[in-house]
């Protein structure tokens, strides 16, 4: 990703790792964004700079960003700003292959990522989030209440 970062930068005429720019290319997932409205329109701007190079790439079938988490890394890294601010909330957990064997600590985020549970797990819950009658809205919201939530959504334990 570091030379695909240098690249573009290049073929922008931007200084590699200067312009304040951060010195190396980290990976930022989308899965959460929260900024001022000045650094969205900023991240907005960098963005909106490198997609038509982008879709040169694609169209030459040459390397290119594969996902909206590729896009805002290079505009997080153009920009010089910091990432995993929020990892003390949030944690991607994987749910797959049977025991995900989650670290204990996770039990007390306030946002789990689950990206295997969009399909089955986000829908089990959902259907519980409709129904007023069930055990989501009618058990008392205390470990046992946070058990259900992690079995519906594929975390065991």
């Amino acid at each position: 990703m570091g030379r695909l970062f240098a690249e573009i930068d290049e073929l922008r005429g931007l200084s590699v790792g200067g312009d304040g720019a951060a010195p190396e290319a980290t990976y930022v997932g989308g899965e959460l964004l929260a900024a001022t409205r000045a650094t969205l329109r900023a991240v907005t701007a960098e963005a909106q700079a490198v997609w038509p190079e982008l879709r040169r790439r694609h169209a030459a079938g040459l390397p290119k960003f594969n996902e909206e988490a590729h896009l805002l890394s290079y505009a997080y890294h153009r920009l010089g700003l910091e990432v995993g601010t929020a990892d003390a909330f949030t944690a991607r957990m994987y749910t797959w292959f049977g025991d995900p064997a989650l670290p204990e600590s996770h039990a007390d985020l306030m946002i789990w990522h689950l990206p295997n549970e969009k399909r089955l797990g986000m829908r089990r819950l959902f259907r519980a989030v409709r129904d007023r009658g069930s055990w989501f809205w009618t058990m008392a919201p205390d470990a046992a209440w946070r058990d259900r939530l992690g079995r519906t959504l594929g975390v065991p334990r």
